[in-house]
Order: C-alpha cells, then sequence, then structure tokens
C-alpha cells in the first residue's frame, strides 16, 4: 500500500509542477507557440533521469536512508557489499504464484 502513496505523492507533485511551470511559460514569453509543453518536457526529463541515476534501479538510495548509513554497489555481483541486511531490503517481496485448480476439484 505504501507505494500507492508515493506514486500518489509523486503524480501530485508533477502535476502541480507542470501546470505552474506552463502558466509561468505562458505569461513570460507568450501562448504563440507551445513553449510550456517543450520547456516542461525537456525539465521533467532532466528531473526524472536525475532521480533515476541518483537512485539506481533498485532504490538503493532508499535503502541506505533506511539503514543509516553509506553502501557500496558491487556491480559484478549486482548487490551490496558487506551488508546482507541492506541486500534484504532491496529483495522484492513476492506473493506465490497463482496455480489452475483441478477441473475435478470445481
Amino acid at each position: 500500500m505504501e507505494s500507492y502513496i508515493w506514486v500518489a505523492v509523486g503524480g501530485a507533485l508533477g502535476t502541480t509542477g507542470r501546470y505552474w511551470l506552463s502558466g509561468l511559460v505562458a505569461q513570460t514569453i507568450g501562448e504563440t507557440f507551445p513553449w510550456g509543453t517543450l520547456i516542461i518536457n525537456v525539465t521533467g526529463s532532466f528531473v526524472i533521469g536525475f532521480f533515476a541515476a541518483l537512485t539506481g534501479p533498485d532504490g538503493r538510495l532508499f535503502v541506505a536512508m533506511k539503514t543509516g548509513r553509506t553502501l557500496a554497489w558491487d556491480a559484478e555481483k549486482q548487490r551490496i557489499a558487506n551488508d546482507e541486511e541492506a541486500n534484504r531490503l532491496l529483495q522484492r517481496p513476492y506473493r506465490q504464484p497463482w496455480v489452475h485448480p483441478d477441473p475435478k476439484s470445481v
């Protein structure tokens, strides 16, 4: 459930920022060309790229914040070096796979 909340918060911040920046550009430059859309898309791409590079594909920054330690990433093993607690936090909890019921028991 927590991931849904973070997605909602990110969406709300992104939407609000996009609306604000579009209005600012329209007031400053004018509305004859969609400069607001262009600037928003370039800025948004930069922010997403920066955030993705900062956190890594597996959320390493958040694991470091949660453990309160500086972590060293082992690129060869694709694990955090010498920290089993942090490696456990990187693992995703998966549910059991769905199994087709036996037609005879239905």
